[in-house]
């Protein structure tokens, strides 16, 4: 489940961005767009854990797309590192809301012989 832990801290990430970048006279918009999608997308991550919802990570992908545009159309040039870091975001967010939460497992198929004991060849007695 690394992609959602992932996702999870990228999410934190987004929570304390203000006061990495220091909003202190930008507009309110960025405070609540980062607090909201933070929130929403560890909400995301952590939800997929669940398994009726084990696929809503998949959400997060539309979140990425908003950060991206955000970051690009949100903003006069020159952009702010805000812009950057809502672009660079919403890039690694999309890189990581598409692999499947059981990546690092291996596939069922291969579970289905785990108790089936292979064949061995019929050995012929040695001639002497």
């Amino acid at each position: 489940m690394w992609p959602r832990v992932t996702e999870c801290l990228l999410g934190c990430w987004l929570l304390i961005s203000p006061f990495v970048f220091r909003y202190e006279v930008q507009p309110l918009g960025w405070w609540i767009n980062d607090y909201v999608v933070g929130l929403a997308i560890i909400l995301l991550g952590l939800m997929s854990y669940w398994r009726p919802t084990r696929r809503i990570h998949l959400l997060t992908v539309l979140l990425a797309i908003w950060l991206v545009f955000y970051g690009r159309f949100g903003h006069q040039y020159p952009f702010p590192p805000a812009a950057q870091n809502y672009i660079t975001l919403g890039f690694l967010l999309m890189m990581t809301a598409i692999i499947p939460s059981r990546a690092s497992e291996p596939p069922a198929e291969w579970y289905a012989g785990e108790n089936h004991q292979p064949e061995l060849p019929e050995q012929k007695p040695a001639q002497a």
